[in-house]
Formats: structure tokens, C-alpha cells, sequence
């Protein structure tokens, strides 16, 4: 009685590898394959590199001034020159200048003529710094949202 009982529970499972193997082939016909089985789907994303550099001076440069008006120091200007350039003229108090700069080394390079002073952005393999995060302590999603 034990070896019909091992006979039939091998003819169940040899039946149903049978039924299991008719469902599915051939299987290009019975299996649905999805886009990315099916050869897929190539996304290709760019960056607008000069769009990108000249939204991150801007915000460089807004920020150097919103941290010159908190130091208590003011500016008379700060034009925008380039996509990768920056010109704040007329700044009252030259250590609140250096310590409100210190935030954009790594990023820009700083060249001071008098009482005008141009920062250009560093490009290439030299620039390591991470992106810079707002004054909250929180990213700065501007450039994201524009």
C-alpha cells in the first residue's frame, strides 16, 4: 500500500510539470513581457550646463548680499556679468565681505579691484564643494523650481 501511495503522488506531480509546461509554451505567445523585458526604453537626461551655471550665480550672489545685510554691512550693487561671473560693488565693511565670501570658496574664485569685487564660478574638475544649503539649514530647491 506504501509504494501505491508513492506511485500516485508521483503521477499527480508528473501530471501537473505536464499541465504546467503545455500553459506556458512556447512562451512568446503565452507570457506578456513587459517594455523593459521586451528591449526596453533608453531615458536620456541633460542638463542645460550654462542655464544651470548662471541660475547658481545668481543665487551665489543673492546670497552673498542677503548674508552682507545680516553681517550689517550693505553693497551698492551686484550686477551679474556672465553666466558664470558676478560683480558686487561699493561693500561699506571688507571683513563682513570676507566672512560672507568664506560661504562661496570652493565654489567661486574671488578677485578684488578696489572697491569692486568679481567672483567667477569654478568649473571642471576643481570644483569639489557640495552644493550649498539656505540659511534654515534646509537646500535650496530655487534653481529646481525655475
Amino acid at each position: 500500500m506504501c509504494t501505491v501511495s508513492v506511485r500516485l503522488r508521483l503521477m499527480i506531480i508528473a501530471a501537473l510539470v505536464a499541465l504546467s509546461l503545455w500553459a506556458v509554451y512556447p512562451p512568446a505567445e503565452k507570457i506578456n513581457l513587459g517594455l523593459d523585458l521586451r528591449g526596453g526604453l533608453q531615458l536620456v537626461l541633460r542638463v542645460r550646463t550654462a542655464d544651470a551655471l548662471r541660475q547658481e550665480t545668481r543665487i551665489a550672489a543673492e546670497q552673498l548680499q542677503e548674508q552682507l545685510t545680516r553681517g550689517g554691512a550693505r553693497a551698492d550693487k551686484v550686477d551679474l556679468l556672465a553666466g558664470s561671473q558676478f560683480v558686487i560693488t561699493g561693500v561699506d565693511d571688507g571683513e563682513a565681505l570676507g566672512n560672507a565670501a568664506a560661504g562661496l570658496a570652493g565654489r567661486f574664485d574671488r578677485i578684488s579691484s578696489g572697491s569692486s569685487h568679481t567672483f567667477t564660478a569654478e568649473t571642471g574638475s576643481r570644483r569639489a564643494a557640495p552644493p550649498r544649503h539656505g540659511a534654515a539649514g534646509h537646500r535650496d530647491d530655487r534653481a529646481a523650481r525655475q
